[in-house]
């Protein structure tokens, strides 16, 4: 078929499409009678019709309307359902299907309920012998063993639409088009981003013990800035890519235990069904479906050897999950095992899929993990192979050939290429929303670019005006270079003006990327070297802001900020991060204070060489050293920080989040280099903020910070069918500060009146009771209108301070789907 033609009829079939969207719909859910968990694969079709549509991950479902017809339901392992379709019929109808055992037949909605029994049911006694007589697939009892991994980590938009291909992105780099797939797993459009791929041997010795694993090759590319660089820590932070393990009892998904299907437990947690029988690799097996009979469970499939050994030869496990839940829509884990010539049985295919809502174009990211494993050897290792580090790089890995990648990929294209290039280049024509796209995409990104590709993006536009006390109106204007440029060498600055100070400031930064990058330096893994020099204003408070300090919105503060500083910095980074999460950061920064508004103290300079080691996500630990007569440095100290994060999944009540800090200031030094308090003085919401602490408060010289924020996913709320509809969700937090002030450090006390170093401390600012910890309290709703989350917030204690604000309301823009 020529091009045009081919062309043609697929923008015949896009018409129809829009056509049939235009009729009348039915929609709805389909779940199960005894959970509530959504049925997926439900088989969804009006009698006497051939065409059938099936129900999502979510058990959600479209069809189109007609009238005095019968919409018939049926899934494996329950009782079918029909509804006579009349003028009357709502737009949406939910069904519940009750769970039955497979001998029963198709009935109609009125049909007398039946009961699921154990008793007699031969997928129980199959599974009752799978499950006594399993052998756990574990090496660790041979003297030597190894095997070969390959691992590739797929990060892919979810939800390309013709609307997302209106974007100017898709327009400019027409390469994209080529990389857009049909995902065998949701059935949808997806467009990878980002691929990583590895091949590494895992070598293990019994006596003496020990292993090691040997990267042999590391290959990765990436697009740049269509999906948040964080979607992956997000995932790690949700604990969704765990090591799965059918063969265990319970299976860790989400940082919940989950009984597995072929567990001690299995027989009381989940209903079993035959399905057939079917060859899989050569070996036939017998196919059983499972769902759980709890309120949340694991349901899929698993296939069992036709022969006395019963052995799983694969699984698919499904974690059904509400679109409110852990902030995860999908998770899925496939496995299969092989059995080796030696007789060995060993997992083969390991892989595990998950999607999830995020801030962008894109909407949602499906990030895709697959392994698979082969070279297995049990043959004795030589000694000399276990000498030197557990973990080592062969000096070749990011350099192989193709034809290395060809001998580890076992992993088949899943879709038509051209067919699926050819509909979505079709789809891109349509423009008609193509202005707003653009707008849109230019208030998401904060930068205009300036080409295309962009060399140069200005910006950020949200910091082109702003004001402070000091300045008064404040306008900025910056920019920054793209790899569009160089992929290795980066600038990045700005110029500002205050107008009421009659001050120009600047920032000038180069950056060098030791690895190459396709859109930005911040893309993962960095691995940089910057330099940077700086003159500006800035409160105290400001280093604790996660957004740009001259952020419009982040300038509209609760309270008055008139304790401000200039500094004149020049700062030397390196910063390098592996693809395990570790993260470190040394710098030296020589700077220059001098105190403007109404602060005071007398103008002094400081040398810092600074290492911070961070585990992604939860743990950064910091360490400062102040070096005095090294480039003008006018002390010597040593600060020691750190950070903990963690979030517990509470099943139906949502997640707790908690955040612990803490530090200790060795030395004696003037207050600007104490620690002060997380304190946010914007009315926008912060992360690890404090909302009602002032500009410099408290001043102590050791602290430690707990914030917890607890998150019930409308747990409460849906009580209510309004807020259910709108999917308000509640949450609540408390905030608590622990702080003392050595004496060494204590301007008040007589014995340091005369103390060079030490300075009086700024009025409004106070020595902690090292026994009364600082409390504060909110409560608040997000998800209003999908996007604003607004929070009532309260102090508790030290209220007496004639500027302490007892109570206040903050809101910011939070997009949870």
């Amino acid at each position: 078929m020529k091009k045009s033609t081919r062309l043609y009829v697929l923008l015949l079939c896009w018409m129809a499409y829009l056509s049939a969207e235009a009729q009348v719909l039915i929609s709805g859910y389909v779940t199960d009678a005894a959970t509530g968990m959504p049925i997926t694969s439900v088989n969804i079709a009006y009698k006497g019709q051939q065409v059938a549509i099936a129900s999502d991950f979510n058990g959600r479902y479209v069809i189109q309307k007609e009238v005095g017809a019968a919409l018939a339901f049926s899934a494996v392992g329950y009782v079918s359902q029909t509804v006579f379709i009349e003028d009357r019929t709502p737009p949406v109808v939910d069904i519940q299907l009750q769970p039955a055992p497979r001998h029963l037949q198709q009935t109609t909605a009125s049909s007398q309920q039946q009961r699921y029994s154990r008793k007699n049911n031969p997928a129980v006694d199959l599974m009752r012998e799978v499950i006594e007589g399993k052998r756990i697939i574990d090496l660790a009892g041979k003297d030597f063993y190894q095997y070969a991994r390959y691992q590739k980590l797929t990060i892919a938009g979810s939800e390309v639409t013709p609307e997302t291909l209106h974007d100017p992105v898709f327009i400019k780099k027409k390469r994209l088009l080529d990389q857009i797939e049909i995902s065998p797993y949701i059935h949808k459009l997806i467009l990878p981003v980002s691929i990583d791929e590895s091949v590494t041997m895992r070598l293990y010795r019994r006596h003496p013990y020990d292993e090691k694993t040997v990267l042999l090759g590391q290959k990765t590319e990436r697009e740049g800035d269509l999906l948040p660089e964080d979607v992956m820590e997000k995932m790690l932070q949700r604990d969704v890519f765990t090591d799965v393990n059918v063969y265990d009892d319970q299976i860790r998904l989400l940082g919940k235990l989950f009984v597995s299907p072929i567990g001690r437990e299995a027989i009381s947690t989940y209903r079993f069904y035959i399905e057939d029988t079917l060859q899989i690799a050569g070996d036939n097996c017998v196919h059983l479906r499972f769902n759980s009979m709890q309120e949340s469970g694991l349901q899929g499939d698993i296939y069992v050897l036709k022969d006395k050994s019963v052995m799983v030869k694969r699984c698919d496990l499904l974690l059904p999950i509400r679109q409110e839940s852990y902030g995860v829509e999908y998770v899925r884990v496939v496995q299969e095992f092989s059995q080796l010539p030696s007789g060995e049985w060993v997992m083969s295919v390991d892989d595990m899929i998950a999607e999830m809502p995020i801030q962008g174009l894109l909407q949602k990211a499906l990030v895709m993990r697959n392994r698979r494993f082969g070279e297995y050897s049990f043959a004795p290792l030589p000694a000399l192979q276990f000498k030197g580090k557990s973990h080592v790089r062969d000096p070749n890995a990011f350099g192989h050939s193709d034809l290395f990648w060809d001998q580890y990929r076992h992993l088949q294209p899943v879709t038509d290429h051209a067919q699926v290039r050819d509909m979505v280049r079709e789809l891109q024509q349509k423009r008609g929303a193509k202005k707003l796209m653009a707008g849109l995409r230019m208030l998401i990104d904060n930068y205009i670019e300036t080409g295309n590709p962009s060399k140069v993006n200005i910006g950020p536009l949200g910091s082109i005006i702003s004001g402070n006390y000091v300045d008064g109106l404040r306008t900025r204007i910056g920019a920054e270079t793209t790899a569009h440029l160089n992929p290795h060498w980066f600038l990045k600055g700005y110029v500002a003006r205050g107008w009421k100070s009659h001050k120009n400031y600047y920032l000038s930064e180069l950056t060098y990327s030791l690895n190459a990058k396709s859109r930005h330096p911040r893309e993962f893994p960095q691995r940089t070297v910057s330099f940077s020099s700086t003159y500006d204003v800035m409160s105290p408070s400001d280093k604790f802001l996660t957004t740009d300090k001259d952020n419009l919105f982040a300038a509209l503060k609760w309270s008055k900020v008139d304790k401000m500083m200039f500094y004149n910095r020049q700062q030397l980074t390196f910063v390098y991060q592996t693809n395990p999460g570790f993260k470190s950061t040394v710098s030296l920064k020589a700077e220059e204070d001098e105190a403007c508004g109404n602060l005071h103290f007398v103008k002094f300079r400081t040398t810092e060489l600074h290492a911070d080691f961070e585990v992604t996500p939860f743990l950064r630990l910091g360490h400062t050293i102040g070096m005095k007569d090294f480039l003008g440095g006018d002390y010597h100290y040593h600060y020691t920080e750190f950070c903990y994060s963690q979030r517990f999944v509470l099943n139906t009540w949502g997640h707790l989040d908690a955040y612990v800090r803490g530090g200790v200031q060795w030395s004696r030094v003037p207050f600007p280099l104490l620690c002060m308090p997380e304190a946010n003085l914007s009315f926008v919401l912060q992360k690890n903020t404090f909302s009602l602490v002032n500009n410099m408060e408290f001043l102590n010289d050791r602290f430690l910070s707990a914030i917890f924020s607890w998150d019930l996913n409308g747990k409460i709320l849906h009580l209510v069918p309004l807020f259910k509809k709108w999917k308000w969700r509640e949450c609540v937090g408390v905030k608590l500060l622990w702080g003392a002030l050595s004496d060494k450090n204590n301007p008040l006390l007589a014995q340091n009146v005369d103390n060079s170093v030490l300075m009086p401390f700024p009025e409004g600012s106070h020595v902690m009771n090292p026994h009364t910890p600082y409390m504060e309290v909110s409560a608040g709703i997000h998800n209003i209108f999908r996007v604003l989350h607004i929070e009532y917030v309260r102090r508790l204690n030290y209220n007496a301070y004639p500027s302490a604000h007892k109570r206040g309301v903050r809101a910011t823009l939070h997009f949870v789907f």
